[in-house]
């Protein structure tokens, strides 16, 4: 811990000049684990500042700093996030930056960051709030906002749990069309108004697996809102909404983009780092990806056969149709191929006697 962070941050030495920091958003609070030090946010980044980034741990160091490393994926921000699977993203950026006046100095944070990894009930008990002022972390992010001036942003994760959760359900509802309560969800609406179903259904898998990054640390809040058990069934419920009530093209699109997803998240599940319990969810969830992608499969295959079957019925119908004109025209029965007699067989329009000959009708 530094004596001074005002001396910490403005250290003349430029050796170790890269900021290595993550990207978080409301559906993944996701962020380098963090069990001894200070954590702290920027809202602002300067023209090339940014040397190096990626949707995991990225591991640089300091001779890495450069946009020619070859870990370094740039993306969008909400890129970033969907595909971040390892603990956390890594963004690098350079910690020497021109203030506004051209003068060179070292970047410094906007504020600091303390996450409430507390539950709303826990946060209720007698003696919490004593238990709080005595963490060493908590009086270490009051020291470095006092001696910066700036202030300290509490991001309560249940909050935000709770919130994504409701989003989650709002797409499950979107996508099997089950009314929605608008006074719960109208707040939600407009950012999914635009997706296809196919779209909703991918949007759902990402959102879900976003936020159990954020929580795989936090073990009370992952199996609170974001547990495997509950993932399966609202998965379940998809499954059964596509077969028994969307239609041929809606289902196969639904049924190509839910195959992708699974198999994305299926690969890039990550087991490393967290504690027995939630690696035992995430081998679960693996195997239940790998299920998913084999009943698309399955659904897939079976509609094809249906299009076939379909296809060759009114097939069918157009041949018998033709034959029954033949037959009022007359015809020779031994000049048509074998389906043809088949069909006359079926219809019953040309019996043993009726050609004047005892072959058998094949």
């Amino acid at each position: 811990e530094p004596e001074n962070f005002v001396d910490y941050y403005n250290n003349p030495n430029i050796d170790n000049h890269g900021n290595c920091e993550s990207y978080v958003g409301n559906d993944q609070i996701a962020s380098a684990r963090n069990t001894r030090g200070v954590a702290v946010g920027y809202n602002h980044i300067q023209k090339n500042q940014l040397t190096a980034c990626g949707p995991f741990d990225l591991g640089s160091r300091n001779q890495e700093f450069s946009i020619f490393n070859e870990k370094s994926q740039f993306r969008t921000p909400k890129q970033m996030i969907d595909n971040t699977r390892h603990t956390h993203n890594e963004m690098v950026k350079d910690r020497i930056v021109i203030d506004k006046n051209g003068n060179i100095e070292k970047y410094k944070p906007d504020y600091a960051i303390w996450i409430e990894e507390d539950t709303i009930e826990e946060r209720k008990e007698p003696g919490w709030q004593e238990k709080r002022d005595k963490d060493s972390q908590w009086i270490m992010t009051k020291k470095l906002a006092a001696q910066l001036g700036i202030p300290i942003v509490v991001i309560d994760r249940e909050h935000y749990a709770q919130r994504e959760m409701e989003k989650v359900d709002l797409l499950q509802k979107l996508i099997t069309g089950e009314e929605i309560d608008k006074e719960k969800y109208g707040k939600y609406i407009e950012e999914f108004s635009n997706l296809s179903k196919a779209e909703l259904v991918k949007e759902l898998i990402t959102k879900y697996e976003n936020n159990r990054v954020g929580l795989q640390f936090n073990e009370k809040l992952w199996f609170k809102y974001f547990s495997q058990e509950r993932f399966e069934n609202i998965i379940n419920d998809v499954f059964s909404n596509i077969e028994n009530t969307i239609s041929e093209k809606e289902k196969k699109e639904i049924l190509m983009e839910l195959s992708d997803v699974a198999n994305k998240e299926e690969t890039e599940t990550e087991m490393r780092l967290v504690n027995l319990n939630i690696k035992t969810e995430k081998e679960r969830a693996k195997s239940f990806y790998g299920s998913i992608e084999s009943k698309c499969k399955e659904l897939t295959q079976t509609e094809s056969i249906q299009e076939t079957n379909n296809e060759q019925a009114q097939n069918n119908i157009e041949l018998r149709k033709m034959l029954e004109l033949y037959f009022k025209k007359g015809i020779n029965y031994d000049d048509l191929n074998e389906q043809k007699r088949k069909l006359i067989k079926d219809m019953e329009l040309v019996k043993q006697g009726e050609r004047g000959q005892d072959q058998e009708v094949k």
